[in-house]
């Protein structure tokens, strides 16, 4: 998985290690990601949550809780 140092990743999200995560973003708890999704920078997702593979995030993207 490659992950922005500036990135979050909660322990408790099922991330695959072909997904990239880019700068600033956030993926909670709950949240799955599928086989090599890409989130562009400043993405949050939140849980319960699940996506498939191969899904592209773009910047600002805000999904899940109360959005």
């Amino acid at each position: 998985m490659a992950v922005h140092p500036t990135a979050v990743v909660h322990p408790g999200a099922k991330v695959p290690s072909s997904v990239e995560v880019g700068a600033y973003s956030v993926i909670g708890e709950g949240v799955e990601l599928g086989e090599e999704c890409v989130l562009r920078h400043h993405v949050n997702l939140e849980g319960p949550s699940r996506f498939g593979k191969k899904n592209l995030f773009h910047p600002f993207c805000s999904i899940g809780g109360r959005t």
